[in-house]
């Protein structure tokens, strides 16, 4: 990162940021084989950070793309988080 990109980093600015992921599982249980996010300029609120949140200053620009395989969902539909969510719906 370069001198410009760390003060601009200090004060909050982004001017993109890309973010790839392979395998992930989330805390509640649910996977994805692949998880590909790309977000545009932001401003983050600095000081939100120190209590471990982020906080945007303005609405950002992004573009995810997620796969997910045959175990992925089968995994997924049977967590805990899922089967909770499924059983409060009402048709």
């Amino acid at each position: 990162m370069s001198a410009p990109s760390v003060a601009k980093l200090l004060q909050g600015s982004l001017d993109g940021f890309d973010f790839i992921g392979q395998g992930m599982q989330m805390y509640n249980g649910l996977r994805s084989h692949v998880m590909e996010l790309y977000l545009q300029a932001a401003s983050i609120d600095f000081s939100a950070i120190f209590t471990g949140k982020v906080k945007l200053r303005q609405p950002i620009q992004a573009t995810m793309r997620a796969v997910l395989t045959e175990s992925d969902l089968t995994t997924s539909f049977n967590t805990p988080f899922v089967i909770e969510k499924l059983q409060r719906l009402k048709y």
